[in-house]
């Protein structure tokens, strides 16, 4: 049995510790080599965290992690001065953090903002600005003189801030949303300071400007192109998990194909667009092949808190 990375999020954790890897590594290179500024929308535990953790690392020039894997191939194919460049990362994530007080989101912002200084900037670089977008601004710039190189932003669960504050708190919710609108529309105008911007949630806020004001992000969410790059296709699970698969079948004392058709009808229920490939939950299939065990993962843990206090602050007439 491989060791299967279940709640692990870390690129780097998981190359480094030897965990198993869907590589999904030739759509990332497809997507840096034709285009700049993505947004992906995907439900909860799909992989979304994981996918921003392996453009960091790539960013980041860390060769060694990719050793192996499809985009090691295609970034070999390139002129060797244009191979494994090191870019500067300010990534931010929402995943943690409480956000039912003026401070919550703020907070984050601002400790993202020091973090990146002193990860990437000479020690004792203070950023100047009286405000947020400001200090934003003149940190993107600062890395850019720096390090001589445009500056990859990369935002993970943006929308947190606002699912958390919807419904229980609107006046909260209203403040994270302009402040969301100050601060990410300077990506706007430092373009030509950046490499790379991509945004990932759970949903798409239409009311937040980031999406009107930052028009040069590319919604990939149910392109055909990119319909796989989140989750477990087929082929991916017969080719990687065969070891999985036949343990389940020996507990079940059930035929290797009778195990996929049962792995099928419990976890093969996703495709993103029109034209897409079918797709396989990836945190319920790890768990299943971790527990041995046809058990509904996702729902207990998936399920978005959001939608609960929706459904419960209304009254649906059915």
């Amino acid at each position: 049995m491989q060791k299967l990375p279940v709640g692990i999020q870390s690129f780097e954790t998981i190359r480094g510790d030897s965990y198993v890897y869907v590589d999904k590594t030739d759509l990332i290179f497809d997507m840096v080599s034709t285009g700049k500024s993505y947004f992906l929308y995907r439900p909860r535990r799909f992989g979304k965290s994981l996918l921003v953790s392996t453009f960091a690392c790539y960013f980041e020039g860390r060769k060694e992690l990719f050793q192996g894997l499809k985009i090691a191939k295609a970034e070999g194919n390139k002129p060797e001065k244009e191979q494994w460049v090191s870019y500067p990362v300010i990534r931010f994530s929402f995943s943690g953090g409480s956000y039912n007080s003026p401070e919550g989101l703020e907070d984050i912002l601002n400790n993202e903002i020091k973090r990146s200084a002193a990860r990437l900037l000479p020690e004792g670089t203070v950023i100047p600005g009286e405000t947020l977008p400001v200090r934003f601004a003149n940190l993107i710039e600062s890395l850019y003189r720096f390090c001589g190189k445009p500056v990859v932003v990369l935002v993970d669960e943006y929308d947190k801030p606002l699912l958390d504050t919807m419904v229980v708190n609107k006046a909260q919710e209203e403040r994270n949303r302009t402040l969301f609108k100050n601060f990410f529309s300077v990506l706007k105008d430092e373009d030509q300071y950046l490499k790379f911007v991509f945004f990932t949630g759970v949903t798409r806020f239409s009311r937040i400007s980031v999406f009107s004001d930052l028009n040069q992000l590319r919604d990939i969410s149910f392109t055909d192109p990119y319909s796989s790059i989140c989750g477990i296709t087929e082929d991916e699970l017969q080719q990687v998990f065969e070891d999985e698969i036949n343990a389940m079948g020996r507990k079940y004392n059930e035929t290797y194909d009778l195990t996929v058709q049962k792995l099928k009808r419990m976890y093969d229920g996703y495709r993103f667009s029109a034209n897409g490939i079918n797709l396989y939950n990836p945190f319920s299939l790890m768990n299943a092949f971790m527990d041995l065990k046809y058990g509904s993962y996702w729902f207990s843990t998936g399920t978005p808190e959001f939608l609960i206090k929706k459904l419960n602050s209304s009254s649906p007439n059915f």
